[in-house]
Parts: structure tokens; C-alpha cells; sequence
């Protein structure tokens, strides 16, 4: 009895759907199969972090997500940011991006046309200018009002040249 109750259900599938469900699997198979392992990965290896640096690391990559961190570790939470021109260097420069992974500080640039003087004008204790490329901000300026502190061999932060900044690195 039980066997002809199955046999009918069978009967009653619509081979098309069959057909179509198949399909459906197999496209995501196609699409997902060999990313999401990956994906998946780095998802579970980025547990550990802050909310903060797993949405970097995810979004942009680890190296990102650890020069932010680096930001955040050495520039105050009542602090000025200036960051480069999307133009420039568009990860670093766009300041939706910034505004979030470096909440609460506040997020400024300066214009291309006049970013050597701006640069310049930079002396506040409180101002801290990212260095994020070889190419941003113009170091022969940057130096002049700012004390750099290396990350990595291409990107770093400039600190205020107080004796009094809080820098984060212990150096003064």
C-alpha cells in the first residue's frame, strides 16, 4: 500500500520541474563552487578580529584591513584624518570608506590643485595625514610638518611632530 502511495506521488511530479531544479543546482554549482570554499575560509579565519577589521579584510583584503588598524591604533579618536583624493588612491580615498573603518575620527582632503600648500598648512597637534602609496601625500612636503611612521616599506601614517602627540608606537 505504502509502495503505491509512493508511486503515486512520483506520478504526480511534473518532470519539467525535475528538469528545472537540476539546473537551478548545478548553475549554483558552477557559480559558487569554486569561490565559496575560499570565501568561506577567510570568512571563518577573519572570526577573531573586530567587526571593523573583518568587513575590511572581506571587502578589501587583509593588508587593507591591517593598515587600518594600524590608523586606528595610532591616531586618537578626536582626531583629523586627511586621507588622498579618490582620484589618488580610491580605497583610501573614498571617504565613505574612511568615515566608517575610522569612526569616530573626522575624515578630510585636500584638493589636488593645491595639495602642496595644503599640505603644508598641516601643523595642528591634532592633524594626521595617511600615507597609504609611495605617491601620497607629496613626502618632501609631508616631512616638513609631520613625523612619518613606517606600517610597511610603502605606506605609513604622518604624526603631528609634537613631543606631547599620541602617536601609538611607543617613540617620541
Amino acid at each position: 500500500m505504502k509502495l503505491l502511495r509512493r508511486g503515486l506521488i512520483w506520478a504526480r511530479v511534473n518532470p519539467s520541474l525535475v528538469i528545472l531544479g537540476l539546473g537551478v543546482i548545478s548553475q549554483l554549482w558552477i557559480l559558487f563552487g569554486n569561490n565559496l570554499p575560499g570565501l568561506a575560509q577567510k570568512i571563518w579565519d577573519a572570526r577573531a578580529g573586530s567587526a571593523v577589521w573583518r568587513s575590511a579584510s572581506i571587502h578589501l583584503g587583509e593588508d587593507y584591513a591591517n593598515y587600518i588598524e594600524f590608523v586606528k591604533d595610532n591616531v586618537p579618536e578626536n582626531a583629523l584624518v586627511i586621507i588622498p583624493k579618490e582620484e589618488q588612491v580610491w580605497n583610501f580615498g573614498n571617504v565613505g570608506l574612511m568615515q566608517y573603518h575610522l569612526y569616530p575620527r573626522k575624515i578630510a582632503d585636500c584638493p589636488i590643485s593645491t595639495l602642496e600648500a595644503c599640505i603644508l598648512n598641516l601643523k595642528g597637534s591634532n592633524t594626521y595625514i595617511l600615507a597609504p602609496t609611495l605617491s601620497f601625500p607629496p613626502r618632501e612636503f609631508a616631512d616638513q610638518v609631520k613625523r612619518y611612521v613606517p606600517f610597511d616599506q610603502e605606506s605609513g601614517l604622518y604624526v603631528p611632530l609634537l613631543e606631547n602627540s599620541t602617536s601609538g608606537d611607543g617613540s617620541e
